[in-house]
């Protein structure tokens, strides 16, 4: 093979190592720079003396590898903006807006990022659920954290505070034969009366009672 011949050959390899790189900067590839280097040094060599060609790789080696290390630049796999050795979340969706650490925003802080949050402004500290919305227990339409009753019946019809305005005081029972209430029976009342404190204002309220059948009239 001739002077001619291997020379071409040998240029035809450097292009095809750089060019095979196009989807990557050349120069941050130490591999692809060396090896570009050395066949570079080893053609010019080689063009003036055949004996010399082996050093002259040599030689186009370490000089590519120093042309790569100052050029190389740090990547950014996401397109983020920020350089993946200082991008906390390398994979970010793309377009997102990120902060100073390369991670999508997450306005509300309440762990599911902005792009994704169907609820952006949930109050601080609430649980919420894969949509980032704040859950909803009773399903009634009054987020847990401005419920007052957050367990009201399934289908209820409820009022501004999420509570049943149908209140049924059960359990309010007086002892046989007296107008004093059971012990029981106080602690229900309690109970209900803490419920009352969440209808609507104006509310009407009545209260009825009732008595059974056991004993004589008088």
């Amino acid at each position: 093979m001739t002077k001619t011949i291997k020379a071409l050959v040998g240029i035809g390899a450097i292009a095809f190592l750089t060019t095979g790189c196009a989807t990557k900067s050349w120069y941050n590839d130490p591999i692809t720079c060396a090896i570009a280097g050395a066949a570079a040094g080893g053609v010019a060599t080689y063009q003036q003396d055949e004996d010399y060609a082996y050093a002259g790789a040599l030689g186009g080696a370490i000089v590519g590898a120093t042309v790569c290390a100052l050029l190389h630049t740090d990547g950014d796999v996401d397109g983020d903006g920020v350089s993946d050795s200082e991008d906390q979340c390398p994979s970010s969706t793309l377009g997102a807006e990120v902060d100073a650490l390369g991670c999508e925003l997450d306005a509300d802080g309440d762990g599911v990022v902005d792009a994704k949050d169907q609820c952006p402004m949930t109050p601080a500290g609430t649980e919420v659920d894969v949509n980032g919305c704040a859950l909803d227990t009773d399903g009634d339409g009054y987020a847990d954290y401005k419920d007052h009753c957050p367990n009201s019946p399934e289908g209820a019809e409820v009022n501004k505070l999420g509570c049943v305005n149908d209140l049924v005081l059960n359990d309010v029972n007086f002892a046989f034969d007296s107008a004093e209430m059971t012990e029981a029976g106080k602690a229900a009342l309690e109970d209900d009366i803490a419920r009352l404190k969440y209808r609507d204002d104006g509310d009407l309220i009545t209260i009825e009672g009732h008595t059974d059948s056991i004993g004589s009239a008088e």
